[in-house]
C-alpha cells in the first residue's frame, strides 16, 4: 500500500523537464490524501508545485509557506526567492576560464577568458570565424569545450550543465525552431526545456503568441512559415 511518509531526496536530479513533470504527477497519482511527501530539489519550478516549500540557503531558512503567497507564478517565485537571498558574492554572473575547442589540429576558440558582470551588457567581437559563436555554443552546454570551462551564475556548465543552462536564454545566428513542429509546438517545446510547469506553461505560450500577433500562423509548420 501507500506509506503514511514518503522522502524523496532530490528524484529529479539529471532528468529533462518534461520527464520531471511527469514524475511529479505519477507520485501524486500514488499516494493517497493522507500521504505527507517531504520532496527535496533545486529545481524552483519544482517547489513552486509544492503544497508547501521550506527554501534553504546555505542551511538557513528564508522562506517557509506556501509558494502561491509569496508570487502567482513560476518566474516570479524564482525571482522573490532570489530577493530574499543575502546579497550574491558573486564577482562575475558569467565567466568564461581559458574557454577551448579544438577541431584536429584547428583551435575554434583558444584561451578565451572573461567576466560578465550582473546588468552589464557585454559585447564579444570578432570577424567571421573569430569564435564567437563556438563560445556562446559552449557556454549553452551545445558543444562540449576541449579545455577550460565557463560557469553561469557560479554553476560550472561542464559539472552541472542542466543547472546552468536553466539561467540561460540564447538567440542562435541561424534560424533555429524545429522545421516538422508547428510554431506553438515549438513555443511548448522551449517552454518546457526551460523549466516553465504544467501549469503556467499554456499561459506563457499564449502571452507570446499575443504579444507577436502569431495567431493566424500558430499551427503551421515552422518550415513553412512565410
Amino acid at each position: 500500500g501507500s506509506p503514511d511518509f514518503l522522502v524523496l531526496d532530490e528524484p529529479s536530479v539529471g532528468v529533462d523537464p518534461i520527464s520531471r513533470h511527469d514524475l511529479m504527477e505519477m507520485v501524486r497519482k500514488l499516494i493517497t490524501p493522507d500521504t505527507t511527501v517531504l520532496w527535496s530539489t533545486a529545481y524552483l519550478d519544482e517547489a513552486h508545485s509544492f503544497d508547501t516549500a521550506v527554501v534553504l540557503d546555505k542551511g538557513k531558512v528564508i522562506y517557509n509557506g506556501k509558494p502561491d503567497d509569496l508570487a502567482r507564478d513560476t518566474k516570479e517565485f524564482e525571482e522573490k526567492v532570489i530577493d530574499l537571498m543575502p546579497d550574491s558574492e558573486l564577482s562575475c554572473t558569467v565567466e568564461a576560464d581559458n574557454l577551448e575547442k579544438k577541431y584536429g589540429n584547428f583551435y575554434a576558440v583558444k584561451n578565451n577568458s572573461f567576466c560578465i558582470q550582473r546588468g552589464e551588457i557585454f559585447g564579444l567581437l570578432g570577424p567571421n570565424g573569430a569564435g564567437k559563436s563556438t563560445s556562446f555554443k559552449m557556454m549553452c552546454g551545445l558543444a562540449k569545450p576541449t579545455g577550460g570551462t565557463a560557469r553561469i551564475m557560479g554553476i560550472d556548465i561542464l559539472e552541472n550543465p542542466s543547472k546552468a543552462r536553466s539561467n540561460l536564454g540564447y538567440m542562435a545566428q541561424k534560424f533555429s525552431l524545429y522545421g516538422n513542429l508547428t510554431l506553438r509546438q515549438n513555443l511548448e517545446f522551449f517552454a518546457s526545456v526551460y523549466g516553465i510547469n504544467f501549469l503556467n506553461k499554456d499561459k506563457r505560450v499564449d502571452e507570446i503568441i499575443d504579444i507577436f500577433n502569431f495567431h493566424d500562423i500558430q499551427d503551421m509548420k515552422s518550415q513553412d512559415l512565410p
